[in-house]
C-alpha cells in the first residue's frame, strides 16, 4: 500500500464514522419510544429494497453478489447487527458522546485481534497513535459536565447504559475483522447485501414481537437509517481494502467528536471544556497516526 492509499483510506473510515452517527443515536433520536430491535430490523429492510431495486436495474456492479462462504457474512452479521443493537441501546440511556466514548474500547480489541487474526503488525507509532486518541476519549467520558474531572463523571451514567455500549464495542470488533477479510476477496455489493439479509432473518421475529405502531413520519425516519448505514458501510469497506484494520481502528474515535456535535444539535448537550480538550487530543492522535511511514 502507498501513502496515498493509506490517506484515502483513513479518509473514507471517518466519513462512514460521521456518516454512522445518526444511526447509532436513533434510538434516542425517535426519543425512546421505541424498541432498538425495532429500529434496527427497519433498517435492514430498508437496505434490502434499496439493494434489491438497484439489482432490478441490472446495474454492473450488483452482479458479483455470490459468496464462497455464505457462512462467514451469516456470523459477520450475527456481531454487527447484535453489537449495532447495543450501540443504538446505549444512548438511548446516557449522554451521546458518552456511550459512544465507552464504545470505542473496540479499537482496543481490535488491534489485539489484528496480529493473529489478520497477520496485520501494529508499530510502535500505532499504538502511540492509539494512546493519545485514547487519552482524549478517556477525557471526554469522565466529563460528568459541571466542571469537575473526577470518575463520578463515569459513575453517573446508566450501568445498563455502560454494559450496552461495552458489550457493543467487543461485538463490533469482531465484526471489523469479518468486514477486513471479506472486503479484500468478494464485491462490496455482495457484502453489503448479505450482511442486510442476514440480520433481518435473525432480528424478523424479535422485531415482530416487540413491534410497536409508530406515524409514517417515525416510520420514515427508520427507514432513512437503511441508505445511511448502508452508505457508512461502504464508506468502512473501502478503507479496509486501501489500509490495515489495525492502522484504521483508532480513527473510531473520530465518533466521538461528531456524537459530540449530533448531541450539541439535537439534543442540547452542551460539550464542557473537557470535552473540547478530549475532542483536539484525539485530532492530534490522529494526525500522529498519518505521519506514519508507508509500509514497505
Amino acid at each position: 500500500m502507498d501513502r496515498r492509499s493509506i490517506l484515502i483510506g483513513a479518509a473514507l473510515f471517518v466519513l462512514g464514522a460521521a456518516v454512522y452517527t445518526p444511526v447509532f443515536a436513533s434510538a434516542k433520536i425517535l426519543d425512546g419510544q421505541y424498541s432498538p430491535i425495532q429500529i434496527l430490523f427497519v433498517r435492514y429492510v430498508s437496505a434490502l429494497v434499496i439493494l434489491g431495486t438497484l439489482r432490478a436495474m441490472n446495474l454492473s456492479f450488483t452482479r458479483h453478489w455470490r459468496s464462497p462462504k455464505p457462512s462467514s457474512h451469516l456470523v459477520r452479521a450475527a456481531f454487527g447487527s447484535s453489537g449495532g443493537l447495543l450501540a443504538i441501546y446505549a444512548p438511548a440511556l446516557m449522554p451521546v458522546a458518552a456511550a459512544t466514548a465507552l464504545s470505542l474500547t473496540e479499537i482496543v480489541f481490535l488491534m489485539v485481534l489484528a496480529a493473529p487474526l489478520l497477520g496485520e503488525r501494529v508499530t510502535r507509532r500505532g499504538w502511540t497513535g492509539a494512546g493519545i486518541c485514547l487519552t482524549g476519549a478517556l477525557i471526554i467520558v469522565l466529563a460528568p459536565g459541571d466542571g469537575t474531572s473526577d470518575l463520578s463523571g463515569l459513575f453517573a451514567f446508566s450501568p445498563w447504559g455502560m454494559a450496552a455500549a461495552l458489550g457493543g464495542a467487543v461485538l463490533i470488533a469482531g465484526e471489523a475483522v469479518m468486514i477486513k477479510r471479506l472486503s479484500v476477496r468478494e464485491k462490496a455489493y455482495g457484502v453489503l447485501l448479505y450482511v442486510s439479509a442476514f440480520s433481518g432473518l435473525i432480528w424478523m421475529v424479535p422485531a415482530v414481537l416487540l413491534w410497536e405502531a409508530s406515524p409514517w413520519s417515525d416510520l420514515a425516519l427508520m427507514f432513512a437509517l437503511g441508505p445511511l448505514a448502508m452508505t457508512g458501510q461502504l464508506c468502512f469497506i473501502l478503507s479496509y481494502r486501501l489500509a490495515d484494520a489495525a492502522f484504521l481502528a483508532p480513527f473510531t474515535y473520530t465518533w466521538l467528536i461528531f456524537a459530540s456535535g449530533l448531541g450539541f444539535l439535537a439534543f442540547g448537550e452542551v460539550p464542557s471544556e473537557q470535552t473540547i480538550i478530549g475532542a483536539v487530543i484525539i485530532v492530534g492522535g490522529g494526525l500522529v497516526l498519518l505521519g506514519r511511514k508507508a509500509p514497505a
